[in-house]
C-alpha cells in the first residue's frame, strides 16, 4: 500500500476518532430519503445491515420509519471499523426495542451469515470502503432479491457544494466517487440498478457555523490536508465565502445527494 494511501487512512481514522462523541451534532441529517427508501423496500419483515454505520444516525431512523410504515425489522446490524463511533451507537440503542448488533469489522469481512440480510445500506460511507471486496461481501450476505442502497454525494454534487466551490483544491482531496462508479455496480455480476434518485436540500446557515465546521474539520476531506496547506486554504476559503454571499447571517447554499438502489438478482 502506498504511503499517501496509508496517510489518508490514518488521517481519516483520526478524524472519526476525534469527532465520534459529537459527530451527530457536526453533520446534517435529512429524513426525506429515509422515508423514500423505506417505501421502496417495505415488506412484511426484513433484516438490515448498515456498512460504515458510524453512530447509527441513519440506521436507527430507518428502522423506526420502517416500523412506522408497517414493516417489521427482525434484526439490524451496524458494521464499522471505528470503535469510538460504535461505542456511541451502542449508547444510543440502550433500551431500544428492536435488536441491533454493532459489529467491529471491515466491510469486506462482516462475519454475517450468507443470504441472511434483506437490505444492505451505506449512508455517506461507500467512498471510504474498498469497493471490490465490499461488493462481493454484500452479494454474499444478501438474500435472493435483496437490496443494496447507497446514499452518497457524487463528485459532480461535491463540486456544487459550498466547500467544493470555495475551499481550494477540495475536489482534489475529496474521496467522493463519480456518479459512473456509484451507478455502475452492475458490472459486478448479480446486481441490477433499479433506481437512481437525487435529493437536494437548501441549507441556511450563519457564517459563524460555516467557519466552525471548517476550522474544526467536520468533514473528513479537510482532515486530509497537511497542516500548512489547510491553514492557507482555510484563509482563502473564508475570503471566498465573504465575497460570494451578501448576507453572512444567513448563507444559503445547495446540498445534493443521490440514492442508488440495487437489487440482487436471484
Amino acid at each position: 500500500m502506498t504511503e499517501p494511501r496509508l496517510r489518508k487512512q490514518k488521517n481519516t481514522k483520526e478524524h472519526f476518532d476525534r469527532l465520534a462523541k459529537e459527530y451527530d451534532n457536526c453533520r446534517t441529517f435529512d429524513i426525506r430519503p429515509i422515508y423514500h427508501l423505506a417505501r421502496m423496500v417495505g415488506q412484511d419483515e426484513l433484516r438490515l445491515c448498515d456498512l460504515g454505520c458510524g453512530t447509527g444516525r441513519y440506521l436507527l431512523p430507518l428502522m423506526k420509519i420502517l416500523d412506522e410504515l408497517g414493516t417489521t425489522v427482525k434484526r439490524a446490524t451496524g458494521v464499522d471499523i471505528n470503535p469510538n463511533m460504535l461505542e456511541v451507537a451502542k449508547m444510543r440503542t440502550e433500551g431500544f426495542e428492536i435488536p441491533v448488533d454493532w459489529v467491529f469489522a471491515p466491510s469486506y469481512e462482516t462475519g454475517l451469515k450468507s443470504n441472511s440480510v434483506t437490505m444492505v445500506t451505506a449512508f455517506n460511507s461507500f467512498h471510504h470502503l474498498p469497493i471490490e471486496g465490499t461488493v462481493e461481501e454484500i452479494k454474499r450476505v444478501l438474500e435472493p432479491n435483496g437490496y443494496l442502497a447507497i446514499y452518497s454525494r457524487t463528485k459532480d454534487q461535491e463540486a456544487e457544494h459550498i466547500w467544493g466551490k470555495h475551499f481550494p483544491d477540495y475536489l482534489d482531496y475529496s474521496q467522493v466517487l463519480d456518479r459512473e462508479v456509484l451507478g455502475g455496480l452492475v458490472k459486478y455480476e448479480g446486481y441490477k440498478l433499479i433506481e437512481e434518485k437525487v435529493f437536494s436540500f437548501k441549507r441556511y446557515v450563519p457564517f459563524t457555523r460555516v467557519y466552525e465546521q471548517t476550522k474544526n474539520k467536520h468533514y473528513s476531506t479537510l482532515a486530509l490536508y497537511d497542516l500548512g496547506d489547510f491553514e492557507r486554504a482555510f484563509d482563502v476559503f473564508v475570503e471566498n465565502v465573504k465575497r460570494s454571499y451578501d448576507d453572512l447571517e444567513t448563507i444559503a447554499y445547495e446540498s445534493s445527494y443521490t440514492l442508488f438502489l440495487y437489487k440482487k438478482e436471484s
